[in-house]
């Protein structure tokens, strides 16, 4: 079987317990925030995109239990979360770590990654321009290298499964283009790897598959299960598309911004 993820009808529900507001409107009980059906290829970084509010991070939050659902499930390989952990990473883009302990301390604590783990890939920590500091107190360090730390952490587990809320926040170009390559490599070593972010011309680069989420206060009230999404394929076919309905000849005038704003604007009018 192959190494996908697979969110089948993953649904997303507020209720007096618990308390999920995608949105600011006032949401009736039991009222549906999203229901989502997709497949992160493996070998593939797949960038799941939408407007604010369209259900990103309320996904990643379903998807590894920190939100309860009402229907559906996302599968790594065929299979659960638990059954995988071991291959599995995230990164979220406020990540939890110990300010007073040190960044090697981190790494073992929160990633669950011994020493020989760490000296044994010498090479992504210096790629990540951080083996200077790994002595160093996380409170000490700026939000820029937290982020990378985090980002490292989750790829010295050598995950089959990774996903990365907003993997270049806080980060200036050059660490940027550092973080970009090792996604780009894992990814190619037959990973799974799903990212989300508004930089939206920055994250497509790097991006083989596209995910665009419906605008939530577009959608239809007459819902089906795992509806929500305005497209789901290859990036681009989804920025031809975008031309092709913004009366754009892609082949002779391929303006990849043009036709990712065209989309953004599309997706909070359907």
């Amino acid at each position: 079987m192959s190494e996908d993820i697979v969110s089948r009808e993953l649904t997303v529900t507020y209720t007096r317990r618990s308390k999920v507001r995608a949105v600011k409107d006032e949401l009736p009980e039991d009222a549906t925030i999203f229901s989502v059906s997709f497949c992160a290829p493996a070998g593939k970084i797949t960038y799941l995109a939408g407007k604010n509010g369209s259900g990103k991070t309320t996904w990643i939050k379903a998807a590894v239990g920190l939100l309860p659902t009402a229907h559906g499930e996302v599968t790594y390989g065929g299979k659960s979360l638990d059954e995988v952990r071991r291959n599995f990473s995230i990164v979220m883009d406020n990540p939890p770590f110990y300010p007073h302990m040190s960044m090697r301390d981190n790494l073992r604590c929160v990633y669950d990654i011994s020493e020989a783990d760490i000296k044994s890939r010498g090479d992504l920590v210096e790629n990540f321009q951080l083996a200077d500091y790994m002595s160093e107190r996380v409170s000490h360090l700026s939000f820029g290298k937290r982020h990378r730390l985090a980002v490292l952490g989750a790829l010295l587990r050598r995950p089959k499964f990774l996903i990365l809320d907003e993997p270049d926040i806080g980060l200036d170009p050059e660490s940027w283009d550092i973080v970009s390559k090792e996604l780009r490599a894992t990814a190619e070593g037959g990973a799974a790897v799903l990212i989300t972010g508004q930089h939206i011309e920055l994250l497509y680069d790097i991006t083989d598959h596209f995910i665009f989420l419906k605008d939530y206060k577009k959608r239809n009230e007459k819902r089906v299960r795992g509806s929500d999404i305005l497209f789901a394929g290859d990036k681009k076919e989804f920025a031809r598309q975008a031309l092709d309905e913004s009366g754009v000849d892609f082949d002779r005038h391929f303006d990849i911004r043009a036709a990712l704003l065209y989309r953004m604007k599309q997706g909070a009018q359907k």
